[in-house]
């Protein structure tokens, strides 16, 4: 099992982004929607800081820019959505650092970031786990038929019950940090 902490360096990756809104087209990729990313830059990053889109003056016939998105091949268009996109780094138990759209089956993280009344354990903290399929599981927020999960244990050695099922995807309990198939 990989596990994520804040990166000791502090750092942040910087790309060229583009990318359609949900309302525009269905992808078959982790988001729902075409997304493309090119790497720039790491840059320093203050530790959990919400990093927020700024306006940017990146030339658009810089030839680095994404031309197609990553999951479908669906070529962009002008219209499409341009950004210069920062994403904070992690730590796997590995030592590689990585920015969370790499996150493989297995990886935890505490989402700082989320709202308040997602963390509902005692501790604090609100605890996504990566699941086979590329669905984000956040084990801290009420299910989508409202019920919590219950989880005993320090993380990342965690047991949570019930089990998770995605619809039309990954069926399993997560014991003692491990995901087991059902």
């Amino acid at each position: 099992m990989r596990r994520y902490r804040d990166s000791e360096e502090r750092k942040q990756e910087e790309t060229l982004r583009k990318k359609m809104g949900l309302d525009e087209r269905a992808c078959v990729g982790r988001y729902g929607y075409c997304n493309a990313m090119v790497f720039l830059d790491e840059i320093d990053h203050e530790p959990k800081k919400i990093i927020e889109a700024a306006p940017h003056d990146w030339p658009k016939d810089d030839p680095r820019w994404p031309k197609v998105c990553e999951y479908c091949g669906r070529a962009f268009k002008d219209e499409d959505k341009w950004q210069v996109f920062q994403q904070a780094l992690y730590q796997r138990h590995t030592g590689e650092i990585i920015p969370l759209e790499a996150a493989q089956p297995g990886d935890m993280w505490d989402a700082w970031w989320y709202p308040q009344q997602w963390k509902t354990a005692p501790d604090g903290l609100c605890l996504v786990l990566e699941l086979p399929g590329g669905h984000e599981w956040v084990i801290d927020r009420a299910s989508d038929s409202g019920a919590h999960w219950t989880r005993t244990g320090v993380p990342p050695a965690i047991t949570v019950t019930p089990s998770v099922l995605v619809p039309n995807g990954y069926h399993g309990w997560l014991r003692n940090g491990v995901l087991i198939d059902a």
